[in-house]
């Protein structure tokens, strides 16, 4: 599952971008068509909300209207002749981003269609194709370019000739159809054509035959491009899954898989304890019969998973053994079919018959039984829930408290499949101990790391506080290795991060010097988030702030009281930031206990469509109290709470735990933000939707990476850095800590651009940011707004 993972997110960017792709800057839907009079006819003593205002403002300038957006401005707040060159300035200065960004992206769009239509010259459709693709992805004009004559012509001879294209040639003649359906304004009717149907069921076969033979991950990427070209087909989804289930139990238990170690000291007496807590606490009636047969199905797809049987068998030919243990499989799936009530007993029961029955041929450890069941089982119950067993649980309490033991460094592997070290985090035991940006560690204790993975580099270098870890490195400019000893200290992950570094490693907040506008990025949201966020506060406060931006794109989220101690920041006391509702636990509510630690400060919000779970909490909260405006994209929509459960005795060494989702949370104003089937709307909508392009998104992250190098250089060694490219559009939070990665498992390979990608051949330049200029705009406006009409802080 983990090496397909890429593929279908990839393909599901693509998709999700073609559909959600919006206009340059859209003004909130109640202000959409508001047209402002001229100032001679507007009346002083009108007086908008900033809001309203700002959302005006913003709308006149995308309209390129940037005189009547002054005039605006100077009849809504009568301003001062002091104060006019400076809104002008703010204004203007907006106006021209706005107009580079148009030619920054027509040009992308003239380059790409140029590429396109060389490439058709060249009879290279899938290089056309592609070059179409990136084209639609780059323009804000999406319709018109849809409709032009030669991408028409290009889409109808690209799949004309995928329809004559060889067998040998069925992958590449799919990945035509389906970039000619992601680029087609009328998809359907490539979908209706009868030749494709042909080529489907070839490209099935295909896939078929690369299952049989064990080759999952690349049977999944032909079934997921089928699976994209008929978005809506359940049977093609549905045989997509399976196999991509089938990539990941290999992936799990196969012979390259670390699984003895992952699920070293499970016991099969947990997943009984994990069904009684489920049973109290769950936050739904619980469907028995989709566990167990999400379970049996599980375990029937791990039965019949090419090579895993010849890992387990105990005899030469285990071929009868496992038919007959299929079979037996089958036949309890068609019996519970036909029950017509499943309890929590029948589960247990069935439970303990499959990982305990013996099975002649195969010897089938136990640990690998109890996971795969517990992970099919509760995978049937929703995407969260799942087991922390006793080798995770560190990696699980790294992102809840915000600390480990370990030195301190964020690694990578690098495109040479060397271990290299991102940077050392300031004042950690690998930054006193000299650890620089791009040193290589060739041996970890002695022992090489070639060939090794970031997990594997990270369990080798974490150890318990006090001890010592010696790292053999190979420095760029230095002729010969050498050995640093580091003892292992406790580590605080940072999960609030400025805007640029100054001199000296700390943050600069400030990025508007002359308003004092502030900056403030949650990376994620953990135990010690609050404190630190009271610490960069402070330092914003030191540094002149008298405004705010909070960063939460591409923030997935944390820990429930972390985003209550956020939102508590930022609010007046006793005020609602968020509710939960279940069925089996009782229903709760928090409140804010402290005054606004940034009153008086206007607090602009960003959010991406990966700002999630707890990100959404705190922009929710501050959107619902009108407290911040909220610039972006709408997010995520995950509105369920999951809590830990300890399912052994605390004197036992080897913990083990069940992330049980217990409760839907809601908005101040009773909104659950969950997105589901059937739902139109979900997550937080901001008040001011601006997109970002591809390689805006990439631009942004090169940023966020550049942000995060620290400089421990001395003057005897060289201080050049080639970067790397940045991470693909579906790649998660760039560069944390490797040492202290991970959600609730333990850290994986971090996600790079593929060498022979086109776009990892050269740094992504940087560009302006467009919701962070908005943002300072928006910024700009509400303290502008603030000095005519100051704010009322007798709450606070």
């Amino acid at each position: 599952m983990s090496s397909s993972k890429p593929i279908s997110l990839l393909l599901s960017f693509f998709l999700v971008l073609l559909l959600l792709f919006t206009p340059l800057l859209a003004a909130p839907p109640q202000l959409a068509n508001v047209q402002s009079p001229p100032a001679s006819l507007q009346p002083a003593q009108t007086i908008l909300s900033a809001r309203e205002l700002q959302g005006q403002v913003l709308d006149l300038l995308n309209q390129n209207e940037l005189v009547q957006a002054e005039n605006l401005l100077l009849s809504s707040l009568e301003l001062s002749p002091s104060d006019s060159p400076r809104v002008q300035d703010w204004l203007s200065q907006y106006q021209q981003f706005l107009s580079d960004r148009d030619l920054r992206r027509s040009e992308a769009v003239d380059k790409h269609i140029a590429g396109a239509k060389e490439y058709i010259q060249e009879y290279k459709l899938q290089d056309a194709l592609a070059s179409a693709l990136k084209a639609i992805l780059a323009s804000p004009w999406l319709e018109a370019l849809r409709s032009e004559d030669w991408l028409d012509e290009l889409l109808r001879f690209s799949t004309a000739q995928a329809d004559k294209l060889s067998e040998e040639n069925l992958q590449d003649a799919l990945a035509s159809v389906l970039k000619a359906v992601l680029a087609s304004a009328c998809p359907q009717d490539i979908r209706n054509e009868d030749w494709l149907d042909e080529l489907v069921q070839l490209c099935a076969a295909q896939a078929d035959k690369l299952s049989d033979e064990g080759q999952y991950v690349e049977a999944a990427l032909i079934l997921g491009e089928i699976s994209h070209i008929f978005k809506d087909d359940d049977f093609w989804e549905q045989r997509y899954e399976q196999t991509e289930l089938h990539a990941s139990i290999q992936g799990a238990y196969g012979k390259d898989s670390n699984w003895q170690q992952r699920l070293r000291d499970v016991k099969k007496h947990d997943f009984e304890k994990a069904i009684v807590v489920i049973d109290k606490y769950y936050v739904k009636d619980i469907d028995y019969r989709k566990m167990l047969l999400g379970a049996l199905k599980g375990f029937r797809l791990f039965l019949t998973t090419k090579h895993l049987d010849e890992l387990f068998a105990t005899e030469p030919d285990q071929s009868l053994a496992l038919a007959r243990l299929i079979n037996r499989t089958d036949q309890k799936i068609d019996s519970l079919n036909k029950e017509p009530h499943i309890t929590a007993g029948d589960l247990r029961r069935i439970y303990y018959q499959t990982i305990s029955q013996n099975h002649p041929g195969l010897d089938i450890p136990e640990p690998i039984l109890v996971d795969l069941f517990a992970n099919q089982a509760f995978q049937a119950l929703d995407d969260y829930t799942e087991m922390i067993w006793p080798d995770q649980q560190k990696w699980f309490s790294r992102t809840t408290t915000g600390s480990f033991s370990g030195i301190g460094v964020s690694i990578r592997i690098n495109k040479a499949k060397q271990l290299e070290v991102f940077t050392p985090l300031v004042g950690t035991p690998a930054f006193k101990a000299g650890l620089q940006t791009s040193d290589l560690i060739v041996a970890v204790d002695g022992k090489t790391t070639k060939g090794i993975t970031a997990d594997g580099a990270v369990r080798r270098i974490t150890g318990k506080k006090g001890t010592t870890v010696i790292l053999t490195i190979r420095r760029p400019g230095r002729p010969e290795e050498f050995d640093v000893p580091i003892v292992r200290d406790e580590i605080k992950i940072s999960s609030v991060l400025g805007y640029s570094r100054l001199p000296d490693n700390t943050w600069n907040y400030i990025i508007d010097d002359r308003e004092k506008i502030a900056y403030i990025r949650i990376s994620n949201f953990m135990k010690n988030t609050a404190g630190q966020l009271d610490e960069a506060i402070d330092a914003c406060r030191d540094q002149g702030a008298r405004a705010l931006i909070l960063d939460l794109r591409f923030n997935h989220g944390g820990t429930l009281k972390a985003s209550e101690e956020v939102s508590d920041r930022f609010l007046p006391r006793d005020k609602l930031i968020v509710s939960t509702h279940g069925d089996r636990v009782e229903s709760s509510s928090a409140k804010t206990l402290r005054p606004d630690s940034c009153a008086g400060w206007p607090l602009v919000v960003l959010t991406s469509d990966g700002s999630a779970s707890a990100a959404e909490i705190v922009a929710g909260a501050l959107q619902d109290h009108d407290r911040a405006a909220i610039v972006g994209e709408r997010t995520f929509g995950k509105g369920l709470v999951q809590r830990p459960f300890r399912l052994r005795p605390r004197f036992d060494d080897s913990q083990v735990s069940i992330k049980l989702t217990t409760a839907y949370w809601h908005l101040p104003k009773g909104r659950n933000v969950q997105r589901s089937e059937g739902v139109d709307t979900w997550g937080v909508e901001p008040d001011f939707d601006v997109d970002l392009t591809p390689s805006e998104f990439r631009s942004l992250y090169t940023r966020w990476r550049k942000a995060g190098i620290i400089n421990n250089t001395h003057d005897d060694t060289p201080q050049d850095h080639v970067w790397e490219s940045p991470p693909r559009p579906d790649s998660s939070e760039p560069e944390l800590p490797a040492d202290s990665q991970a959600p609730s498992e333990p850290p994986t390979e971090p996600t790079e651009t593929s060498p022979d990608d086109d776009s990892a051949q050269e740094q992504a330049p940087l560009v302006p940011d467009p919701q962070l200029q908005t943002a300072l705009l928006i910024a700009r406006l509400e303290l502008l707004f603030n000095q005519i009409h100051p704010p009322t802080l007798s709450q606070n």
